[in-house]
């Protein structure tokens, strides 16, 4: 996660130094520190009471730190599901039967009054989540317009019928290896769209095309590959 979330970071950072130079010819240097980056992910959330001088509370986002705010148990599984708004707090009492305010614990009847009680309003939610199976929810939070996802294991991300039909796991043919599925880009782009146009490499099979297109001569690339600090396909 770490790796990734500072990966991103330093695409982020380099597009914009890469942005200022186009627009005053002005170079710079970049630091992207790991700890620092993950610190200021994290705490982005969780500064809380610790905003103010003097802290005015400890600090953590409580809905986020609720021990029941995760994937919720079914009778056969697991599901993911966000009641958040009114509206869909409502439709979902309706449809369990608790309609009217005076059925309900007070703590359930506003947005305040949840936000003052996340323990025990995730509590409550888990808890009715036990009653149905993952199938049934998944109906119920359809007809209610409440977000919801089934909770997947790898296979199941890799078989979600939703990736299918939007092409994100795609199929191409590897010269010694077969078949490969693989995972494209999620992001799109209307004018410049990408695609995955060749197979993953094997071991050094650029490697010859890179060093002619940095400038080397074939003799420096053939001392290089006498050297091993270049392997091309099938040497090893």
């Amino acid at each position: 996660m770490a790796d990734r979330i500072v990966g991103l970071n330093a695409v982020h950072a380099i597009l914009a130094a890469l942005l200022h130079r186009e627009r005053t010819g002005e170079g710079q240097a970049i630091e992207i520190p790991m700890f620092e980056t993950m610190a200021q992910f994290v705490l982005g959330d969780h500064m809380a009471g610790r905003s103010f001088e003097p802290p005015i509370g400890p600090p953590g986002y409580s809905r986020l730190l609720s021990p029941d705010r995760r994937p919720y148990q079914t009778s056969d599984g697991y599901i993911c599901a966000l009641v958040y708004s009114d509206k869909q707090w409502n439709a979902f009492f309706a449809k369990i039967g608790l309609a009217e305010e005076a059925d309900r614990d007070p703590r359930l009847n506003s947005i305040s009054a949840r936000t003052r009680n996340y323990d025990f309003v995730y509590d409550w939610f888990s808890q009715m989540m036990k009653t149905r199976s993952t199938a049934e929810w998944m109906r119920f939070f359809e007809e209610a317009d409440i977000p919801h996802a089934p909770l997947h294991d790898l296979d199941g991300l890799i078989d979600d019928p939703h990736l299918a039909a939007v092409g994100l796991i795609q199929s191409l043919e590897h010269p010694t290896e077969g078949t490969l599925r693989v995972a494209g880009p999620a992001a799109t782009w209307s004018r410049t769209p990408p695609s995955i146009r060749t197979y993953p490499p094997n071991l050094g099979e650029h490697g010859r095309e890179i060093l002619h297109e940095a400038g080397l001569a074939e003799t420096e690339i053939a001392a290089l590959i006498a050297e091993g600090a270049l392997i091309e396909p099938g040497s090893c």
